[in-house]
């Protein structure tokens, strides 16, 4: 709830409805919500190479361990960061390709750009989620509410390639 109380209070309503508004007229809007989903994933890198580093300097774990990714293991924390930033490598990138192909055949509106908004605020909501409470509910919403999302855009693209 605080997280989300946070973002609400950061991202102005107006702000958001003219980038979702003026898509269609500047249609590289589309790129706003791809270049905040890499920024979150770059910034979860950071957050489990500080927390990698933490552990190993007080000795909760050993370097060894990252040779294979065999020799011991990582501390449960640690292991839920880790599978959290590997989530964020797999259903991301169809994200950015839908925004790509929208782009590239004409296919941005304020629709796709209010979906793509909607979809990096869900996968953001689930790294909370998933870092935090790891509520798997809680989690689950907030994945299926990006992939029906995903799958806005991509019906979408797949409209704009046919009308291309």
């Amino acid at each position: 709830n605080s997280f989300c109380t946070l973002l609400g209070s950061s991202i102005r309503s107006e702000t958001m409805t003219a980038l979702v508004t003026d898509a269609g007229s500047r249609p590289q809007l589309i790129f706003l919500p791809c270049c905040g989903m890499a920024f979150w994933t770059i910034g979860s890198l950071f957050r489990l190479g500080y927390a990698r580093s933490t552990a190993l300097k007080s000795r909760k774990m050993r370097m060894s361990y990252y040779k294979l990714y065999n020799d011991g293991g990582e501390p449960e924390h640690i292991a839920l960061l880790s599978q959290h930033v590997e989530n964020l490598f797999e259903a991301p990138p169809l994200f950015y390709l839908a925004c790509i192909v929208l782009y590239l055949t004409k296919g941005v509106s304020p629709v796709t750009a209010g979906l793509a908004w909607v979809y990096l605020l869900c996968r953001m909501v689930h790294t909370v989620v998933h870092t935090g409470t790891n509520n798997v509910r809680h989690r689950f919403f907030s994945y299926i509410a990006s992939t029906v999302a995903m799958l806005g855009l991509w019906g979408f693209a797949a409209k704009a390639v046919l009308e291309a």
